[in-house]
């Protein structure tokens, strides 16, 4: 017999107070408080064709990563995914891409013990999510499980950085923003068991100013 369209519906929120020590705002703190930095919100659609045809789409309310003060509400994922069988995935559209331990929950702050991950670090990345395809091929082992995925995509973003002190007079203190696209590619090996996680992976990227 053949199933019919199944349709299933999630959302996540986090509402979070910054507040430093600072009369100056860095990414919005101040030591006034604000919850506009840390609170973002989503909601996601999983359709089911088929068991082997599905089509996600999440849609992210939160901070814009294009200005100090502004709010954006972006597509995080938008694919189809195609599933042969239970070893292999082949997904198309927009993804995260799998940089980190726990890039597919990033936006989601209640799954890290960090009230706010250190945007020193994680923007070194040249984007955390690319248009493009991902390929996972998945093995269970008595001891955990062992997956392998290739992707390439690309991705048009806004880089945030900060000049203390500014090049006046061509560019002031503070925040700066810089239209860039970004093509990467890799192939990352990522092993879970029941006491540990460990990912290793080669990315390769190129930006471009637009």
């Amino acid at each position: 017999a053949q199933e019919g369209l199944r349709v299933s519906a999630s959302a996540f929120a986090t509402l979070g107070w910054a507040q430093s020590n600072r009369d100056y705002a860095y990414q919005g703190i101040d030591d006034g408080g604000t919850l506009r930095r840390d609170t973002v919100m989503g909601g996601q659609v999983d359709l089911q064709f088929s068991p082997r045809w599905s089509a996600t789409v999440q849609a992210r309310f939160a901070p814009s990563q294009r200005h100090e003060s502004e709010w954006d509400l972006r597509a995080s994922w938008a694919f189809v995914a195609f599933r042969p069988d239970n070893d292999w995935l082949l997904r198309l559209g927009k993804v995260r891409a799998p940089f980190f331990l726990r890039s597919e929950n990033l936006d989601v702050g209640q799954t890290y013990d960090e009230a706010r991950l250190p945007a020193e670090l994680y923007t070194l990345a040249p984007t955390t999510d690319f248009t493009g395809a991902n390929v996972a091929r998945s093995w269970s082992l008595d001891s955990g499980e062992l997956t392998v995925e290739g992707y390439f995509g690309r991705n048009q973003l806004t880089k945030r950085f900060w000049l203390r002190s500014g090049l006046p007079p061509v560019l002031p203190a503070g925040a700066q923003y810089s239209e860039v696209e970004t093509t990467v590619k890799g192939l990352v090996a990522t092993w879970r068991s029941p006491r540990m996680t460990l990912r290793v992976g080669a990315h390769q990227a190129r930006t471009e100013s637009r």
